[in-house]
C-alpha cells in the first residue's frame, strides 16, 4: 500500500463546504454547471481551434507556431499530471464527507491535481502568445471550470488550483 500524502488543510475543507452550501442554495444552476464541469472540455478545444483561426489570418509564422505548442502543451501537462495524482493519491472529497451534496459522477481515481484545472489552464497560458482576447475568454473559462469542479463536489479547491497553476 502506498503512503498517502495529505494535501488537505482547514482553509481547503471550509472553502469546499461554502461552495457545497452554494450548490445546495442554487438547484436551478446545477444542469449548466454539472454539464460544463463534465463537457466544458470541448468549450477549450473551440478556443484552440479558434486560435489557429486568428493565428492563421494573421499571416504571422509565430503565432501559428504558438497556438500549435500551446495544443502540444496542454497535451503534455494533462499526461505529466497523471503520475502526480496517482503519486498522491488523495482520495474523492465524497469518500470522506459522505453529506456533501454531490452532483460529480462518482469516480474512482484521485483527487489532486484536477486532470480538468491542468487543460484549462495550459490552454489559457498558451493562448497568450496567440490572442489578448481570446486569453481573456480561455481565462474566464478556465475559472469557470475550477469553480463547476467544486461545485459538483468533484475536487476540493486545492486541487483545482494546483492544476491550474500546473496546466499554466
Amino acid at each position: 500500500r502506498r503512503p498517502r500524502v495529505r494535501v488537505r488543510g482547514e482553509l481547503d475543507e471550509t472553502l469546499f463546504d461554502q461552495i457545497n452550501a452554494v450548490a445546495r442554495a442554487t438547484p436551478w444552476l446545477h444542469g449548466v454547471i454539472t454539464a460544463y464541469a463534465g463537457y466544458g472540455v470541448v468549450v477549450f478545444a473551440l478556443l484552440l481551434g479558434a486560435g489557429w483561426w486568428v493565428a492563421r489570418r494573421s499571416g504571422e509564422p509565430r503565432r501559428v507556431a504558438a497556438v500549435v505548442c500551446a495544443g502540444a502543451a496542454t497535451l503534455l501537462a494533462v499526461g505529466i499530471n497523471q503520475p502526480i495524482v496517482t503519486a498522491v493519491h488523495e482520495a474523492r472529497q465524497y469518500t470522506a464527507h459522505p453529506g456533501v451534496l454531490v452532483l460529480a459522477t462518482r469516480s474512482a481515481d484521485f483527487s489532486f491535481p484536477s486532470d480538468h484545472a491542468v487543460m484549462a489552464g495550459a490552454v489559457a497560458v498558451g493562448l497568450m502568445f496567440v490572442s489578448r482576447r481570446l486569453t481573456a475568454l480561455a481565462g474566464v473559462a478556465a475559472l469557470a471550470m475550477a469553480f463547476a469542479r467544486v461545485y459538483i463536489a468533484a475536487h476540493y479547491p486545492a486541487d483545482v488550483a494546483v492544476g491550474l497553476a500546473l496546466g499554466a
